[in-house]
């Protein structure tokens, strides 16, 4: 699992989750898995932020 956060360019936080990645083990190569977020302004500065997933 992988937690993600998404900032605009204001610092603000926009959307967070996580992402389940089946079957894979540390150092796996990997296509086709997709995080789908609404509600963002075209043109705008956004950071997406991956960190390790915690139970």
């Amino acid at each position: 699992m992988v937690g993600y956060k998404l900032y605009d360019c204001d610092d603000y936080m926009v959307d967070s989750g996580s992402i389940y990645l089946s079957g894979l083990s540390e150092g796996d190569k990997f296509r086709d898995d997709s995080i789908i977020i609404y509600d963002i302004t075209p043109g705008l500065t956004y950071v997406l932020e991956l960190t390790e997933y915690n139970w």
